[in-house]
């Protein structure tokens, strides 16, 4: 394999491991206690007589439980609003709303508010366990998702309770041993509004109706997966939600008065239907309660509605129930539900309860954790002490002295209220805790990965050894051990920060080491050209004219190269000044339009330059000026589906437009392969039996998806069309790859390279015979006969002695690097590659890049949705244009050749910025929200988890993707033999550019977009860094690093994949020669 797959893959590793130590002291984490409560251990130290005897810590007020869970349940569709909306959402749950109204002293209207992230998992997790969620819980087994932390659904069943469970197959997965009937359906198919509210109204009467349960858990998904589907505003969002109301009002009219009805949402949503971020819709739910026994006060819920935490729902639901409150609760009780009589005194004695568990559960994370402050602690311990001391003090008075200290019950109640409160800050304190080492440690190792890119990109020409690179990093493994025992208490990722450095080091001293070796062997050259010079007196002065010439065009270059890397720094700052702007959050906020802006100004840049000393006017507006234009409109018209945050959709055009873009796409491909004379029988074929099929089956589904009542499909008709196409993309991929285009055999080449491949096979045998001396013998007649032979080979006689054509051939393999004599398969492979055309070659291979985009971007148009063809159009268009200026660049050149051995750094400035304008183009955002979960869905129907993560990702960054393909063309396209040689005889003779050396000329581009999206992903890991206690930092900060992340791995995988296909290539057409050359023997 090339080493510039290697290296590549290298920097993947380095950037991998960086990445990861940042996020160690990033990503904020919390370990998780493996003890558990129990009945018998009450941490309340006061003695409440007989009050606790029933039950666990305290008497239970009800025998069961309902919880009514509406996923997505905002607040505002269960409050009482007293003006008539015009939303499908408000005002449609009339028999909850009226329980609310006309019973306030048996229900009550609470703000449900949840800790972000918004995500059902993570909620469920909080609301059974009552901790705080964390980016990373540390638990005993990560190949689980089944909760182990202590929680009120593992203690009812270790008391012998019952649990039924119907709806959100989530449930189950987190408690998969704990439930005694469990009806658990799919819930990640989101555009299925009925499957799993069906299912639980089949059987919820029929389990409600039994009396063998304690907590009945019916978890409806309807409104989030309309919402997601629809937004939240939509006809289908009242028929959900009345539907809702219908249920409870069944329930309600059954129930006694031990049963409690818990009505909640588990998170908000947003108008336009996401959630999974902290803003005030997503983590505003609405929880209603209701029993038929009086609750301890009447109170008006039309009035301001008091606000909870999600988890003081754990101690209160504990308590009720009479059982333990799970160990790692934080959560306090919810007041409003402790009954009317004597509630001061019951008030203060659950709220003891409650603070003497939450401070066991402190005291025993204290010791456990450096994390925790001691002298906090401390405080706490003491606070706690001095409260309850005052609370047993009440409780030792008479029972007349007891009636007449009401106020001293309301402090006391007061007192443990604010100590709860106190620990709960301190806690959401200590797990917002960054490891600011594991952080600038990352950030080091990224910069550090800078380097070689700058060096491969500024330096291609030196070379290294993998080798060295590797046996760096094993000997930065030896220093493992001593890390380990200096630095004990440090992550895995931190201990491959020295090899890490290790590698880095070898690079360099490998590029030092090849560097002195290559100016030796330059040495060596200059000393044997001398000896040659001296046998060649009477060629001197031509070989003297030739060796001005050359000089003369190497002065050239360099003045082009000087005048071309100024330009280069100029655009170079464009980028590394957009970099920078991720340390304000603002910026980010308006980052596509920052990235419309700076390619529309990269392009006009590159324009000035180009005419600003050679401009002829009419030249300009014959050829110039319209695809200027069109650069720009295409640039404009990308820039109308970013659509904004709060929405859900882009802008959709209509239908015939859609259909013609995608006409368009498919001509101006089939005119690319025309343009390079690639539109042969092989294009034909793919055309014909491969994309047709493939377009017919995008358009088939398009029109089911516009002019048919799509819902009312069955699974296997909705997804048929998909994966019709899902299937001869496979195909077309397939063909591609096992029958490229490849250039068509010369026969007076592979007739020359037979010839000479007959000498080579007489000359190995010849070797193998004779002994050492004759060796050396045959070594020094060989090297007479070279020198003898450099006449007729100067002469450019391309059908020269047979013989002499094979002399030149062994000469040149036997004096190869190193003075190392080649294999005898390394010299025929060196004789195909010189009877391959050049050209044909390079066109061959833009033809199957062209052909891959075709395929690729087929699939991403399906996933992505009907609108995309247009800005795919626009993305192709754009490149071309850059290719035809890029062409035309090198058309002003003298030795075309020499120019296109150079990638076109410019133009690769002005790729990179437009791929970070189609990825807001594709509606695309820095948050969750903004990834289409609906891609995994379009060709399979049931949620398969490999398959829906890979469909979002390649659909999230399909303009990387894109982008990424094309880039080889910035190389080889553009480029007709007759433009070329037959204006120049000398550079007709291609064999000294080799087609295996293809990929390290293009990858100084590849590297170029690499280094920047590095760059963007070290700013931003600097900007999160600085900036990680700003009030923005999870809600921009962090999710904008994190899609830079995801965008760097991804344009680092189709790197490495291109460049695997473009190896596919080149040794099918080496293959495929050496076949064909057995034809014309």
């Amino acid at each position: 394999m090339n080493r510039s797959f290697w290296f590549t893959l290298w920097i993947i590793v380095l950037q991998i491991i960086a990445i990861s130590i940042f996020l160690q002291g990033f990503l904020l984490t919390r370990k998780e206690l493996s003890t558990k409560s129990k009945c018998s251990d009450n941490p309340g130290e006061l003695n409440f007589g007989s009050q606790n005897k029933e039950g666990c810590w305290h008497k239970p007020q009800y025998k069961r439980a309902i919880f009514f869970i509406i996923d997505a349940l905002r607040f505002d569709m269960v409050s009482l609003e007293k003006e008539i909306t015009p939303n499908y959402y408000q005002n449609e749950m009339k028999f909850v709303q009226s329980l609310l109204r006309n019973q306030p002293q048996n229900s009550l209207l609470l703000k449900f508010i949840a800790d972000p992230p918004t995500t059902t998992m993570q909620r469920l997790k909080g609301l059974t366990t009552g901790g705080l969620p964390t980016f990373i819980d540390q638990k005993s087994n990560f190949q689980s998702t089944e909760i182990e932390e202590d929680n009120y659904i593992h203690l009812l069943a270790k008391l012998g309770k019952n649990i039924t469970l119907l709806g959100d197959d989530t449930w189950y997965h987190l408690f998969p041993t704990s439930f005694q009937r469990a009806f658990p359906f799919d819930s990640f198919n989101t555009k299925d509004l009925y499957s799993v509210d069906n299912g639980i109204k089949k059987h919820l009467m029929k389990e409600f109706g039994k009396e063998d349960w304690s907590l009945l858990i019916a978890h409806f998904l309807g409104a989030d997966h309309c919402a997601h589907t629809y937004e939240v505003n939509h006809p289908k969002m009242r028929e959900k939600l009345k539907e809702y109301d219908r249920l409870i009002k069944s329930i309600v009219e059954k129930m006694d008065e031990d049963t409690i009805l818990f009505i909640y949402g588990d998170h908000g949503i947003t108008l336009d239907g996401n959630h999974g971020g902290g803003s005030v819709e997503e983590v505003e739910a609405g929880l209603v309660v209701y029993s038929k026994k009086d609750l301890f006060w009447e109170n008006d819920n039309s009035k301001d509605v008091p606000e909870i935490s999600q988890i003081d729902l754990v101690p209160t639901f504990s308590l009720l129930l009479g059982i333990p409150i799970p160990n790692g609760n934080l959560g306090k009780i919810i007041p409003e539900l402790f009954k009317k009589d004597d509630h001061l005194n019951i008030l203060s004695q659950v709220y003891n309860i409650n603070a003497a568990q939450v401070i066991r559960y402190l005291n025993e994370y204290s010791e456990l954790s450096e994390q925790f402050p001691k002298q906090k602690m401390q405080e706490f311990n003491k606070q706690f002490k001095l409260i309850t001391e005052k609370h047993q003090n009440l409780l030792n008075l008479e029972k007349e002295e007891l009636n007449d200290s009401k106020e001293e019950f309301q402090n006391i109640t007061n007192e443990y209220l604010d100590l709860l409160q106190k620990t709960i800050e301190l806690c959401h304190k200590m797990w917002t805790t960054f490891d600011l080492n594991y952080m600038v440690f990352g950030i080091i190792l990224l910069v550090c990965c800078w380097l070689p890119l700058i060096f491969q990109i500024l330096f291609s020409q030196l070379k290294f050894e993998f080798k060295f690179i590797l046996f760096g990093f094993l000997v930065g493994l030896i220093f493992i051990p001593v890390q380990y025992f200096v630095l004990a208490d440090i992550s895995y990722s931190l201990f491959l920060f020295g090899p890490s450095i290790c590698s880095l080091f070898a690079f360099f001293i490998s590029i030092y080491k090849n560097k002195n070796q290559s100016q030796n062997e330059k040495e060596r050259e200059k000393e044997k050209e001398r000896k040659r010079e001296k046998e060649k007196e009477k060629e001197k002065e031509k070989e003297n004219t030739n060796q001005n010439n050359t000089e003369i065009k190497k002065k050239q270059s360099l003045k082009l190269r000087s005048k071309n890397w100024k330009l280069f720094l100029l655009m170079f700052i464009l980028p590394i000044l957009h970099s920078i702007g991720y340390f304000s959050n603002s910026y980010i906020d308006a980052e596509e339009h920052v990235y419309n802006f700076l390619s529309g100004s990269a392009f006009f840049i590159f324009v000035i330059y180009s005419f600003h000393k050679s401009l002829n006017l009419n030249h300009f507006f014959k050829y110039y000026l319209i695809k200027i234009v069109l650069f720009y409109i295409f640039n404009k018209i990308s820039s109308f589906f970013y659509g904004t945050k709060s929405e859900k959709s882009t802008p959709q055009p209509p239908f015939i437009i859609v259909i013609l873009s995608f006409l368009l796409f498919v001509f101006v491909i089939q005119q690319s392969l025309v343009y390079i004379n690639k539109w042969d029988k092989r294009s034909k074929l793919f055309f014909r039996f491969f994309y047709l099929p493939i377009a017919g089956s995008i358009f088939v589904f398009w029109l089911l998806k516009n002019y048919y009542n799509f819902d009312t499909l069955t699974s296997f008709q909705a997804t048929l069309s998909p994966r019709i196409t899902l299937l001869f993309v496979i195909l077309a991929f397939l063909f591609i790859c096992i029958f490229p285009h490849s250039p068509k055999p010369n026969r007076i080449k592979v007739k020359k390279f037979n010839e000479i491949k007959q000498q080579i096979d007489k000359y190995w045998d010849d070797k193998l015979k004779n002994n050492n001396n004759d060796n050396d013998n045959d070594n020094d007649n060989d090297n007479d006969n070279d020198n003898d032979n450099d006449n007729d080979d100067d002469d450019g006689d391309g059908d020269g002695n047979d013989k002499d054509n094979g002399n030149v051939v062994l000469k040149d393999n036997k004096n190869n690097v190193g003075n190392k004599t080649k294999t005898k398969q390394q010299l025929i492979i060196d004789e195909i590659e010189k009877s391959i055309d050049f050209y044909d070659f390079l066109r061959s291979l833009s033809a199957a890049i062209i052909l891959l985009f075709l395929i690729v971007s087929s699939l991403l148009i399906l996933l992505t949705g009907q609108y995309s063809v247009i800005l795919f159009l626009c993305l192709f268009s754009q490149s071309l244009i850059l290719l035809n200026f890029s062409r035309n660049e090198k058309k002003k050149k003298k030795n075309p050749f020499h120019n296109l051995l150079h990638s076109d750094y410019l133009i690769t400035i002005i790729w990179t910025l437009l791929i970070g304008n189609f990825y807001y183009a594709t509606n695309h955002h820095n948050s969750m929200t903004s990834i289409n979960d609906q891609a995994g869905f379009i060709i399979v129907s049931d949620f398969n988890i490999y398959w829906c993560f890979f469909a979002s990702i390649i659909e999230a960054f399909s303009s990387q993707i894109l982008f990424i393909i094309l880039i080889p063309l910035i190389y080889i396209y553009s480029f007709k033999q007759p433009n070329f040689n037959n204006n120049n005889k000398n550079s007709s003779n291609n064999n000294n550019f080799s087609i295996r050396k293809i990929i390290d000329h293009i990858s100084p581009s590849f590297y170029l977009i690499l280094l920047f999206e590095l760059i963007n992903t070290t700013c931003m890991s600097m900007a999160a860094t600085i900036h990680r206690r700003h009030l923005m930092v999870w809600a921009i900060f962090a999710p904008r690093f994190l899609f830079s992340t995801i965008s760097l791995f991804v344009i680092q995988i189709m790197i490495l994949l291109i460049m695997l296909f473009i190896n596919r290539v080149i040794n099918k057409t080496l293959k495929s020669h050496l076949i064909l050359s057995g034809k014309f023997n």
